[in-house]
């Protein structure tokens, strides 16, 4: 009754090589999902993502220039050091704050509380927003994980899934200047730990929109 359904190409196919060619179709996928599988979540990440958390506004801010330059970003009890843009400058502009340029323009971050040398030309940049300034920091992840069959740890447990979390700061001054920059990181799940940041030193994408 089932191959009567089927088209004659098909239907004159023996059960066995259906069943072959369907393992190997399988195997395929199977295979392609796990060498390629963080491209295509970072694919359809970009269409959609889960919430981690809810919007938290920061109370500490620091600049690192040097070669270990990173953008200190904390709460009560929670400090984070972000890898700059690769096209970031920091400048001290204008007397008292700190602003950042970036190929789309310039932005005042804030008002500089310490300011201290890091060797060399390269310094520490300590600083609050300035007043109407509205800071927000997001958390998302990937809702799809990927498979990580090949990574065998024999020093401890081995992180079979993997998914990206992304953390975007978003700067808004009172003159409408705006400031988004995401990081973008990898989890890794470990069976007594849960989801683990990696903290990667990956540059953010950035997007300045200039103010009136």
């Amino acid at each position: 009754m089932i191959l009567t359904a089927l088209p004659r190409s098909l239907a004159s196919v023996p059960a066995s090589r259906l069943l072959l060619a369907a393992a190997v179709l399988g195997g395929a996928t199977l295979l392609g999902w796990v060498v390629a599988g963080h491209r295509l979540i970072a694919l359809l990440d970009r269409v959609t993502t889960a919430p981690v958390g809810v919007p938290t506004t920061p109370t500490w801010y620091a600049l690192n220039e040097g070669n270990d330059a990173s953008f200190d970003v904390g709460g009560t009890g929670d400090t984070r050091a972000y890898a700059i843009g690769l096209e970031w400058r920091v400048v001290e502009r204008p007397p008292g704050h700190v602003s950042l340029e970036t190929p789309e323009g310039s932005i005042v971050l804030g008002t500089i509380t310490r300011c201290c040398s890091r060797g060399g030309d390269s310094r520490r940049y300590e600083f609050i927003p300035e007043p109407g300034d509205s800071v927000t920091l997001t958390r998302r992840r990937s809702r799809v994980p990927w498979p990580r069959p090949f990574a065998f740890n024999f020093l401890g447990s081995s992180a079979w899934w993997g998914r990206y979390v992304y953390h975007r700061l978003t700067w808004r001054k009172s003159t409408g200047a705006r400031l988004d920059v995401v990081w973008r990181d990898e989890q890794r799940f470990l069976a007594r730990q849960g989801w683990i940041d990696q903290y990667m030193s990956t540059p953010p994408i950035t997007t300045l929109r200039p103010g009136r």
